[in-house]
This record gives structure tokens, sequence and C-alpha cells, in this order.
């Protein structure tokens, strides 16, 4: 069955196996040329276990044979769920939680997947925020206080929170919190700033 064009069951494209050859259609030369018709014309030629991050964030942006996009997508962000697609980091992500097949729930294990898979991704924007500056590690000894070094955490999170692709990740696995999720009890940070949940 075909929804929206695409088949109602994802499917891991055989080694070596290009578009052209799954759909079993020739894919003519556009006779207008653009860059995006080449490029919609070349990827169906080319086998779909080479697909770049930046071939699957366009055909998911696009929509398209999500069934087989979707399968070598989620190889990658297992490996790497911040993997960039062109655009930014953690583009490829923000796409696939985007498109048709999840929003529609087609696929109830692949969506409780790509919570956990958010979840990650906010930890580790969350570090690359937050782990690099010293001084809120120990404020003391730069000599600022728990309550400056709480209120730079505060605003800078403020911040991080309506960034794109965090505030995406964050509505799609709802996480709500007035801190970082890096700031667990075993934290570093608990031990000089007031932090919660």
């Amino acid at each position: 069955m075909r929804i929206g064009g695409q088949s109602a069951t994802m499917k891991s494209a055989q080694t070596g196996a290009t578009l052209e050859e799954l759909t079993n259609e020739i894919w003519e030369k556009p006779a207008y040329e653009s860059g995006l018709t080449l490029r919609w014309y070349n990827l169906g030629k080319k086998p779909i276990d080479q697909f770049s991050a930046g071939d699957l964030r366009f055909m998911i942006s696009e929509n398209c044979f999500l069934e087989y996009m979707l399968p070598r997508a989620m190889e990658m962000l297992r490996n790497k769920p911040l993997i960039c697609g062109y655009i930014y980091e953690g583009d490829l992500l923000r796409y696939v939680i985007d498109c048709e097949w999840v929003y529609n729930e087609k696929d109830k294990k692949l969506n409780a997947e790509l919570v956990q898979l958010c979840i990650e991704a906010i930890k580790q924007l969350e570090r690359e925020e937050f782990e690099a500056d010293d001084w809120e590690n120990e404020p003391e000894e730069y000599g600022f206080t728990k309550a400056h070094a709480e209120g730079s955490i505060r605003s800078r999170y403020q911040k991080l929170k309506t960034s794109e692709p965090y505030r995406d990740f964050a509505k799609f696995a709802n996480v709500k919190r007035k801190y970082p999720l890096i700031f667990g009890r075993n934290s570093r940070y608990q031990g000089h700033c007031n932090i919660g949940s």
C-alpha cells in the first residue's frame, strides 16, 4: 500500500541498490536542468548505501521514498545523533522527526527510538554549551559566586532552549525542564549551583 507516495512499511535497501532499481523505473535526465532536478536525477542512480547525511536530509525533507531513506538515516543517527546533513549540526535528526512517516506515527517503535535519540542529542548540545567553561564549574576559583554561575547558566540555557534544533528535539521528546538534562544528581555542577529538575 502507498500512503502519500510512501510504502506502508520501511525497507532496508539491498547493498548497492539504487532508487531506480528499487522502483523499477528508468529515471530520465530532466528536460529542465536545475540544481534541484539534477540532484533528484543523480540520487536516483546512486546506491542508497552510499547516500551521505546530506543526501538523506534532502530526500527526507521532501518526504520522498521514506521507506528506504529512514533505515539508512537511522543507521547514521544511532552512531551520531547530531550528524550534520549540510545545514547545521543535528539537522538530519531534525528532518527525520518532522517527516510524514514519523508525524503520522506509522512505526511506534521507530518513534520511541527517535525520542531516545532526541534526548541524547539534547544532552550533547548541552555539553557543548556548558562543559567548556571552568569558571561555571568552580566559580569560587575565578572570583565568582555560586549565584553568578547559576545566573549565567540559567540565562544561557534559556537561549539554548529556543535555538534550533534543541527546541525541536525537546518538543518531540516532551522534555520540559528549568535546567539542562546534564545537570543530574551526579553532575559536577550540582555541588556548585542550586539546580534542580
